[in-house]
């Protein structure tokens, strides 16, 4: 079985109210994250899944910039189909420059580090990609 090929599965399978509830805590998330962001403003998200936050964050009228990191291929498939910039790539480390990102979103990520360290090792690499204020 391909790398977290049983979180994509149960995603594709989510109940409708399931799949209702994570859109609307991706709504309230943007809506938080829509008072910092402007036109210059660059998102990095960290195993954005399925993309409900990452389809929002897409369609809003600021036309923020995006970048998605998936370690799974079906999801990062799924996500390069509807124009998303990705990167597949399994973290920490990041593949990508420091001090480069405005923001950086990991929701339900770091519960799945093996070790504490990589724990901290995550923790790190997000502060490592953020510019100074990010």
């Amino acid at each position: 079985m391909a790398f977290y090929d049983h979180i994509a599965d149960t995603r594709e399978n989510r109940s409708y109210l399931g799949r209702k509830n994570v859109l609307k805590y991706s709504h309230k998330l943007f809506n938080i994250l829509n008072e910092h962001l402007n036109r210059q403003s660059l998102v990095l998200e960290i195993g954005p899944g399925e993309g409900l936050l990452a389809d929002i964050i897409k369609n809003n009228e600021k036309n923020v910039r995006y970048c998605a990191i998936e370690a799974n291929y079906q999801m990062a498939s799924n996500l390069s189909k509807r124009g998303h910039r990705l990167i597949l790539s399994n973290t920490p480390p990041f593949p990508v420059q420091s001090n480069h990102f405005d923001v950086v979103i990991a929701i339900a990520v770091i519960e799945h580090m093996p070790t504490f360290q990589q724990a901290l090792e995550f923790s790190g690499e997000c502060y490592r990609v953020l510019k100074d204020g990010g």
